[in-house]
């Protein structure tokens, strides 16, 4: 089980921060209260209303009146939605092609929303066995309650994770925009020894064949922009501007070899020996000021 979650579940009463599955009884309170939380893709529901006012003493009913429930939504749409907001084109976020500095901004945005520092959702990773099908995210914004006298029973039947004690603060600190930082286990050490790790894990989610992105080096990109724009009117596909990268990067590599053949060449005339000019067309390759030429 990740470490988001108590190890053990208590099926006797609510916390902040259970996960509350679609069940039957649970979609007949959505029909009532939002039919349009009853959308496919609103795989479970995350309790945002604090601990101290679910608990039932004695057998009475909680102190809260209503309990406040956000919906849980795939981990996918909120990395399309973040790719969108990061890209300046349309096409770019319709054919999911762009710039290595978009996706560097999309792997640390990522990495803020695994570790929970994004205030508007609420990190919850896979687990099958608790009817959590796919790493998703909770939607702190959209929020909709219910009675608590009327609901609160068919909500704890449709319980099956518990946040630990320090993810059920750090949610509390989320929904309540509070002012100072509560500490929580990052993904790493906790998860991952290595930040390393961490980092090919992100890596996996972003080129994912289910994201499906193409990554352009910056370089390429301009150059594609400019093709779009010259393009003007006529139709544009992913497989076109993926094309269009490979080209404008084998034309810039034919132009890098051709240069440095000629600097070769040159140096080979003027006596310099085959050894020595070797080195130094290997020296002029890695030279920082020659690579841009080839990629502005």
């Amino acid at each position: 089980m990740h470490f988001t979650y108590a190890s053990a579940t208590d099926q006797t009463q609510l916390f902040q921060g259970d996960l509350i599955i679609r069940t039957p009884r649970v979609d007949e309170i959505l029909s009532t209260v939002h039919p349009h939380y009853k959308k496919e893709d609103y795989k479970a529901f995350i309790i945002l209303t604090q601990t101290c006012d679910l608990v039932r003493r004695d057998g009475e009913e909680c102190a809260a009146r209503y309990i406040s429930i956000a919906a849980v939504r795939p981990l996918e749409l909120v990395l399309k939605r973040a790719f969108a907001a990061l890209c300046k084109n349309k096409w770019e976020i319709d054919f999911r092609v762009t710039n290595l500095r978009t996706r560097e901004r999309l792997r640390n945005f990522l990495a803020r929303l695994l570790n929970n520092n994004e205030d508007e959702y609420f990190f919850l990773r896979r687990d099958a066995s608790s009817g959590l099908e796919e790493d998703c995210c909770a939607f702190l914004q959209l929020s909709i309650a219910v009675k608590a006298e009327l609901h609160y029973a068919t909500l704890l039947e449709a319980k099956r994770l518990q946040l630990n004690d320090s993810f059920q603060h750090k949610l509390g600190y989320l929904v309540g925009k509070m002012y100072s930082r509560v500490g929580t286990p990052d993904w790493v050490p906790t998860h991952f020894p290595q930040e390393s790790e961490f980092d090919d894990f992100i890596n996996q989610l972003i080129d994912s064949d289910n994201f499906a992105a193409i990554w352009i080096d910056d370089g390429i990109y301009k150059s594609v922009v400019q093709r779009v724009k010259k393009n003007g009117v006529n139709p544009v596909t992913k497989e076109l501007l993926a094309q269009w990268a490979r080209e404008i990067a084998e034309t810039r590599t034919k132009r890098r070899n051709d240069v440095l053949g000629a600097i070769l060449a040159a140096m080979t005339e003027g006596g310099v020996p085959e050894d020595a000019g070797k080195k130094m067309i290997s020296r002029i390759n890695n030279n920082p000021v020659f690579s841009s030429i080839f990629k502005g």
